[in-house]
């Protein structure tokens, strides 16, 4: 795993990333001007899809916590690495598709330790970026037709800690007109 580590943190140190304090020494935590990313290893695809939640709760915890700036609170990136990727089979499959597709408090991907090499974890962020591919579509468009596109507007730009308040005004001001 410190071969794995290693290789990480060259990645994100050549993408302008900073590596910060982390939760633990099994979690690695790096982030550059606009994005924070958790690095969890694992060694197994069972280990993964067993303890996936278990380690995500030390990015919600700091999620909860931040202070930094407003449009940093968008842009957390939890990046979940199987080391022994010869186990990978149709329940791996399952299970990144899983944690994929969870997006509270996070974007997720589950990479195994070949894939490092194909897509260093330190640029995910920085190719949704250039492509604009940051965004799932179809989700965003589902929740502003399911929203309204005011209301909608009013939540995306607001940061996490105002969202329940600019709803409730968002309403009033609804209610009254």
């Amino acid at each position: 795993m410190e071969k794995i580590e290693s290789m990480i943190s060259a990645s994100y140190k050549q993408a302008g990333y900073r590596k910060t304090d982390s939760p633990s020494e099994d979690i690695l935590r790096f982030e550059n001007d606009f994005s924070i990313h958790f690095i969890f290893l694992f060694k197994s695809s069972a280990d993964l899809g067993r303890d996936w939640r278990e380690a995500h709760e030390n990015l919600i915890k700091d999620y909860r916590q931040f202070k930094g700036p407003r449009y940093m609170e968008w842009n957390y990136y939890a990046i979940f690495v199987v080391h022994d990727d010869s186990n990978t089979d149709v329940h791996f499959d399952k299970t990144r598709d899983e944690v994929q597709s969870n997006l509270a408090y996070s974007r997720k991907y589950v990479l195994t330790a070949d894939e490092l090499k194909e897509l260093p974890p330190g640029m995910i962020s920085e190719k949704e970026m250039e492509s604009g591919d940051g965004t799932f579509p179809d989700a965003l468009e589902e929740w502003k037709c399911g929203l309204g596109e005011n209301l909608f507007d009013e939540i995306v730009m607001s940061p996490k800690a105002s969202v329940e308040d600019r709803l409730r005004k968002f309403l009033e001001n609804q209610i009254i007109e």
